[in-house]
């Protein structure tokens, strides 16, 4: 109800001064976000201002003037003024806006070191009491899955815990050249990079030819093409991630030819590996990750 009310005061244009700003909510290179108030409304309202991704072809008639110039180095520091069509932003309202709701506070972040003994002890005890797969994954694997875009499956040829089911990520639009990939592998006992061993060698090899499967549908050469594992991992279900070079975010990332290689060398690398985890302080996903953060 409240939302309604507050569109009924827009037609195509939003005088932003006639919000009220509360609270700076989360500052990010490229996104904003304010707590607001707005007339007679009770309820708070957040307002989400995001920076349009660039174009290169967004630069082909930009002109410049010179603020520094460092003869030594030749370098030149510029001030530009974006003409208005490229000079945009994504704004997203959200009413009410209650602030209790995690999904919109502050993400903190911090840092531990996770050895093998506290996995063993802390996610060992969350997978005994939290074994059941998620719906979704199973869907996918038993082939039932229909809103996910599986893009490649292996064969019956293959043993199924050699196996893998490709999915394009449901947050990408298909279009964009911020791509991302998720190889789910059919063995299900295999939870996350500590689960893999010398025997595991033959499905990591297969999950290689996500590099071809879509380098040949993106019309894109391989090594634009990114894969790795995450951890700890955003779901216990081994996922391989694949992701545009250009924009691929290195934390904690484990590359698949590095993961390979650590493997060849010892068998039990990660199962004996202490990782430093960066976590937010409202991880969710693993309970047994979400402790106090090192002194």
């Amino acid at each position: 109800m409240e939302m309604k009310k507050f569109m009924s005061h827009f037609s195509s244009e939003v005088d932003f001064n006639a919000f009220d700003i509360y609270e700076i909510v989360e500052i990010m290179q490229t996104s904003l976000k304010l707590s607001c108030t707005y007339k007679d409304l009770i309820d708070k309202i957040l307002i989400t201002i995001k920076k349009s991704q660039f174009k290169l072809s967004d630069f082909s008639c930009l002109k410049f003037s010179v603020v520094l110039h460092n003869n030594i180095n030749l370098d030149c520091e510029f001030d530009i003024e974006l003409p208005s069509l490229i000079n945009k932003a994504q704004v997203l309202c959200i009413c009410p806006y209650h602030p209790d709701h995690k999904k919109h506070k502050f993400k903190e972040f911090y840092t531990r070191e996770e050895t093998p003994q506290m996995f063993y002890i802390e996610v060992g005890n969350y997978l005994r009491t939290h074994n059941k797969p998620k719906y979704w994954i199973c869907n996918i694997l038993n082939g039932n899955a229909t809103n996910e875009k599986i893009v490649y499956t292996t064969d019956n040829l293959i043993p199924q815990k050699f196996g893998f089911v490709l999915l394009q990520d449901i947050k990408w639009d298909g279009i964009s050249d911020k791509f991302r990939f998720i190889a789910i592998v059919k063995d299900r006992n295999l939870k996350s990079l500590r689960d893999l061993r010398k025997s595991h060698l033959p499905l990591l090899e297969n999950l290689k030819n996500c590099f071809n499967i879509i380098s040949s549908m993106l019309h894109m050469p391989k090594f634009k093409i990114i894969a790795y594992f995450r951890y700890p991992p955003k779901f216990l279900h081994l996922h391989l991630l694949i992701d545009s070079y250009a924009h691929h975010f290195q934390g904690h990332s484990y590359y698949l030819s590095e993961v390979i290689q650590n493997i060849n060398l010892k068998s039990d690398y990660y199962a004996n590996k202490t990782f430093t985890l960066h976590l937010r302080k409202s991880d969710s996903n693993l309970k047994s990750y979400n402790q106090r953060p090192n002194k």
